[in-house]
């Protein structure tokens, strides 16, 4: 996977960009799980080549960030702050000359809004089962029903 990496459209200011990218911080149990699912479980990678890949994730993510977020602001024209899209992040991998990332880009951002979308119904449904929820009366009474088919189910009175 060759690429040529194009840089931001607009330079950033002295410094700008290094604090950006020692923000990004990526969590190594996260690096463990890519490479775990990607490299498979025999290959072992030593702990300063994980360091160095969690440098280099974070350097990608400051740049393709600082991008999306050049491209927010040039289409916000002085509007205020803007909020950075996927169709930002999208654009901005078409320019940076990631193309080829594109499409699994596409189809994590669907899997995502899928899976939100799912929690989403998921907790509608259960504030909806509360509505109907029993009084303390008829918790009791439903609790000592139990309790009296138990007892005679074991033979106790």
């Amino acid at each position: 996977l060759a690429h040529t990496l194009v840089p931001p459209r607009r330079r950033m200011a002295d410094g700008e960009y290094g604090r950006l990218a020692d923000d990004v911080n990526i969590p190594k149990a996260s690096l463990e799980k890519v490479l775990k699912e990607n490299l498979g479980g025999g290959v072992r990678v030593a702990g300063d080549a994980k360091d160095a890949l969690i440098a280099v994730c974070g350097e990608f993510v400051a740049l393709l960030t600082a991008q999306a977020n050049e491209l927010c602001e040039a289409q916000k024209k002085g509007k205020g702050a803007g909020k950075i899209s996927p169709a930002h992040v999208l654009e901005a991998l078409e320019e940076l000359g990631l193309s080829s990332l594109i499409e699994p880009v596409k189809a994590l951002d669907a899997a995502t809004r899928e899976s939100v979308e799912d929690r989403l119904a998921t907790k509608r449904k259960r504030k909806q089962a509360g509505a109907g929820e029993m009084t303390e009366e008829e918790a009791m009474r439903l609790q000592q029903e139990l309790f009296a088919k138990a007892r005679a189910k074991v033979g106790v009175s």
